[in-house]
């Protein structure tokens, strides 16, 4: 993996971005729900397992640019290692994830803010707002601060228009 990263970071031109469906497809095997639930009661710096996680979730933000096609994929594999883990705040997925997801702003707030109802994602938005790593997605937000508004406020459903209400003055601060 660490090779695969190397070779990305040099020639990325060269590559497609079909190699990051067999990423989720390697990364699916490994997120084997007996494992990640044997290794939350673990030091996660110690399980073979997540450190093999962590690499390949590591390599998307190296990928072509086309692969923000693989956003809605990669929120969805760490939410759900993340719960199977128990972890959230000391997930080590979320700097990957951050990386991708920096690389993708544009994209990825409007994934999020499409989500701004849902307490899953919104959490998670917001936890990722907060670390130092996310310059790119908290810049973006301030260039389009109407965007935020326009979206929060186009929710159909009142628990969700609350909810976003809520994620939405989050955010801004």
């Amino acid at each position: 993996l660490e090779g695969l990263a190397r070779l990305l970071e040099l020639l990325t031109n060269y590559f497609k971005v079909e190699i990051g469906k067999k990423l989720l497809d390697h990364l699916r095997q490994w997120a084997d729900p007996s494992v990640l639930q044997e290794a939350a009661g673990k030091p996660l710096i110690d399980v073979e397992p997540i450190k093999i996680i962590v690499a390949i979730l590591n390599v998307f933000h190296l990928l072509p640019s086309a692969a923000n096609i693989f956003l809605e994929n990669l929120v969805h594999i760490v939410l759900d290692l993340e719960e199977q883990l128990r972890r959230s705040l000391s997930s080590p997925f979320r700097l990957p994830l951050i990386k991708f997801l920096n690389r993708y702003a544009s994209e990825t707030i409007e994934y999020f803010y499409e989500r701004l109802g849902d307490s899953k994602y919104s959490r998670l938005f917001i936890s990722i707002l907060e670390t130092e790593e996310a310059i790119k997605l908290r810049q973006y937000i301030m260039e389009n601060p109407n965007l935020l508004i326009e979206k929060a406020s186009n929710s159909k459903d009142s628990d969700d228009f609350n909810e976003a209400k809520f994620q939405k003055i989050v955010i801004i601060r």
